[in-house]
């Protein structure tokens, strides 16, 4: 993983976006009841008090991260000028927040095939977005 970490240095937002993606997934992979954990709180509906206050949180770490990435992005000119900063942010944050819905981790057994899959859509993102 702290290979994959170097790795950011001159890189578009498109290739960082699948080195974060692997390194969550060996993440997952070396410590799989964490994601258990994020998953079950993820799904918590019965306790809406919990449900509300975890998913809050993790939304607004989300928006506030993508804002960063994609900011950064436009000053290094990965993304399509036809774009305006906002849509381009409000589609990153949504995709971002609703990737468990994309990708049903707890369906994938093997990392390879996940991984394949996810780079495929970070590669039809970049098809849209990216210059």
């Amino acid at each position: 993983m702290e290979e994959l970490a170097q790795d950011f240095e001159g890189k578009d937002i498109f290739e960082k976006l699948k080195l974060q993606i692997q390194i969550g997934a060996e993440f997952a992979i070396t410590f799989p009841k964490y994601l258990r954990l994020t998953l079950m709180s993820m799904k918590e509906e019965e306790n809406k008090e919990m449900f509300e206050n975890v998913n809050s949180s993790r939304v607004k770490t989300i928006e506030t991260e993508v804002e960063q990435m994609v900011t950064k992005a436009i000053e290094g000119g990965d993304f399509n000028e036809r774009f305006s900063k906002n849509f381009i942010i409000k589609i990153m944050t949504h995709l971002s927040i609703h990737y468990s819905e994309i990708f049903d981790v707890e369906e994938y057994y093997e990392m390879p095939r996940y991984l394949e899959d996810v780079n495929n859509f970070v590669d039809f993102l970049k098809c849209g977005f990216g210059k």
